[in-house]
């Protein structure tokens, strides 16, 4: 197999499984990647956890092992790391039932993972360390179903989307959860948060009308982008915050877009005549990672972000969501991918 894996905390998948796992999830890319053999299991594993910060990952929630857990595709160790191990689907992530709760980000130095699950009943925002998989929830002590986190620029705070107060409003906290502030108070729900790389916006969606706004950090004020024609899906930032992807049903199916912020021009990416959605920009602004059920079960895959060829990551009979990526990708994909 061109990949190893390692369970970063207890409960451990059998073997075989994981096994399996790794030879279909890199099916799609024999061939693509450099026939220079890859670093060993041990060497990789010290890279992975030493110099997380300058390795090219994609995080991503999958349900290959038939409960719902994160995994780490490491592009340039060839490597599949499984990063949470539920042992029964009441303690899994809770992925399945709705969509709207799927949320993961990871923060800037590429140390830590926030994510959400209701492994203890309520949706609950944690935080993951990546170097050792050690794990807390924030914010646990407010009984609301708490989701989809986003990390600020400066790695200091999450704002996420909770219904504590009644419908999905959009909170920020620090990382200790002691300090919690409301940050939108409409008759309108707003779900999806994602924080612009220069820390001044957040685009978010409406729940009512899926309109995409950006929201004002520092006055709260709310400027709609779109004009209530289509339901947006999740938005993601460029790296250089110009432009958001997003999945919407514009053309009748939802597909992947890009929004110019400054002057609303829209580009089309995907025209597929299935589902595209949870797109995500890699680091170097030169790729966005999305899942789709064009072949079948929801997968992941990469196009670049000025559109052209489409290349399929993930290669099996169950579901892939959710995408998120470590920094440290620049120069890498191309390499891996045309090599």
């Amino acid at each position: 197999s061109m990949l190893s894996c390692q369970l970063l905390n207890t409960d451990p998948a059998p073997e075989d499984v994981l096994e399996d796992i790794v030879a279909q999830t890199m099916t799609a890319l024999e061939g693509r990647v450099a026939e220079t053999p890859g670093p060993s299991t041990a060497a990789a594993m010290d890279a992975a956890e030493l110099e997380l910060a300058d390795a090219c990952q994609l995080v991503f929630v999958s349900e290959q092992q038939g409960i719902w857990d994160i995994l780490a595709l490491d592009f340039t160790t060839r490597q599949l790391r499984q990063l949470t191990a539920h042992d029964q689907v009441e303690t899994q992530l809770g992925f399945m039932a709705d969509a709207d709760t799927i949320g993961l980000s990871v923060s800037p130095d590429g140390g830590q993972l926030a994510f959400n699950s209701d492994e203890a009943v309520n949706h609950a925002v944690y935080v993951l360390n990546l170097d050792g998989g050690h794990r807390q929830a924030v914010g646990f002590n407010i009984p609301s179903n708490d989701s989809w986190p986003t990390w600020s620029p400066d790695g200091g705070y999450l704002a996420f989307q909770s219904d504590r107060d009644g419908d999905e409003q959009i909170y920020v906290m620090d990382l200790d959860g002691l300090v919690q502030e409301r940050l939108t108070d409409t008759a309108d729900a707003f779900l999806y948060p994602a924080w612009s790389p220069d820390g001044r916006q957040i685009a978010v969606v409406s729940r009512d009308t899926r309109d995409l706004y950006v929201l004002d950090v520092d006055s709260g004020y709310l400027t709609r982008l779109t004009d209530g024609s289509a339901a947006y899906g999740p938005p993601d930032w460029s790296p250089d915050g110009t432009q958001l992807v997003f999945s919407t049903n514009l053309d009748g199916s939802r597909n992947i877009f890009v929004l110019e912020v400054a002057t609303g021009a829209l580009v089309q990416l995907t025209g597929s005549s299935g589902m595209d959605r949870f797109p995500a920009w890699s680091p170097d602004g030169e790729w966005i990672a999305f899942s789709s059920d064009r072949e079948g079960w929801e997968q992941i895959y990469l196009i670049p972000a000025v559109g052209g060829a489409i290349v399929r990551l993930t290669n099996h009979v169950r579901m892939d969501l959710a995408i998120a990526w470590l920094p440290g990708c620049a120069g890498v994909l191309a390499e891996v991918l045309e090599g």
